[in-house]
């Protein structure tokens, strides 16, 4: 995958993840993901997710089974994940409003 390709999907999940906390209100967020998709599960660890469970062998995709992966961020969680993804580079600016 294209460098650029996977930072859009870091910066998809950053802004999923301040509207829901932000602005929907929102305390635990969750995403189920195919264990193969290895940019959604690397986006998922950028904004504090942590792989919570499987569900093996759930989805039906290709011509074969795969498990589908449970990941959660809890907003504090998101919230010191941010800060540190901001100083490594910055995503968002600081005062970025998500309406």
């Amino acid at each position: 995958m294209r460098r650029g390709v996977f930072a859009r999907y870091i910066e998809a999940a950053e802004l999923l993840s301040r509207f829901g906390f932000e602005v929907i209100g929102l305390h635990p967020m969750y995403a189920w993901i195919l264990d193969r998709n290895r940019a959604a599960i690397a986006a998922c660890a950028v904004v504090g997710a942590v792989r919570e469970g499987v569900a093996r062998k759930a989805r039906f995709v290709d011509g074969h089974h795969s498990d589908l992966m449970l990941y959660g961020v809890l907003a504090e969680e998101f919230a010191a994940a941010a800060d540190r993804a901001r100083r490594r580079r910055p995503l968002l600016k600081r005062n970025t409003t998500v309406s």
